[in-house]
């Protein structure tokens, strides 16, 4: 399933097989780092609620300065921010799902999911996603974000999807987890019903194919987003 089946890479003086993940379910860049650990089997999550102040304790500070989510704590390395995580956790654990020793797979990956943070995240999500969860304001015109969402995501398509399951073709890569979690969120109910965007056909299918590809414990994982978007139904 996925990357389920970690293979281990680069070597880390601390790695100890056993990463806790901290931060809350509902986030959108929690949710691929633990989804990824917990099918590489390599470490899990560990609940740190920012609403009650959690990730600001002298504790987690020491982990991650800035007090934000998702940090993390392999042995005594402590690291954070949402694609770090997961590039460091693929080259200690699962490096295939990073392309393993292939620079311009490598490359691909960090393109694709540079591109999600950049421009996807930024430009789309942000307001479409965000305002259904009671995080940001809508945009001015939604109809048109809505429309250049989906025309940025033909354009991914064509570019890291002709073909292919996955950007990491039959089997998901650290890409795919960054990416699938945020259309996996698209494609609810909710978001719909109060913005009127609705997926693309492919993605709709890649959404499907990305909750397949996990392993049971992370798609039990994903439950406490599903019921945080039910409730803003």
């Amino acid at each position: 399933m996925g990357a389920a089946c970690g293979q281990p890479g680069m070597t880390a003086a601390s790695a100890t097989g056993n990463v806790e993940i901290y931060g809350m379910q509902i986030s959108g860049n929690v949710i691929p780092c633990v989804t990824f650990a917990q099918d590489s089997k390599c470490g899990a999550f560990v609940l740190k609620d920012m609403m009650k102040g959690e990730m600001r304790t002298p504790e987690m500070l020491a982990v991650n300065p800035w007090g934000q989510m998702p940090s993390m704590k392999d042995g005594d390395f402590c690291l954070a921010e949402s694609n770090a995580i997961l590039r460091y956790l693929a080259n200690c654990y699962n490096i295939q799902a990073y392309g393993g020793s292939d620079a311009q797979k490598r490359a691909m990956i960090d393109w694709a999911m540079d591109w999600v943070s950049t421009n996807f995240m930024t430009n789309y999500f942000k307001y479409i996603w965000y305002p259904v969860a009671g995080f940001g304001s809508p945009a001015s015109d939604q109809a048109k974000v809505n429309q250049e969402c989906n025309s940025s995501l033909d354009l991914f398509e064509k570019k890291f999807l002709p073909n292919k399951k996955f950007i990491g073709g039959e089997n998901m890569n650290i890409a795919d987890y960054k990416l699938g979690c945020l259309l996996w969120y698209l494609s609810h109910p909710a978001v719909k019903a109060k913005s009127g965007y609705e997926l693309p056909k492919r993605y709709k299918t890649y959404v499907d194919d990305y909750v397949t590809a996990m392993s049971p414990e992370s798609q039990k994982f994903l439950d406490a987003g599903k019921a945080f978007l039910n409730s803003k139904q």
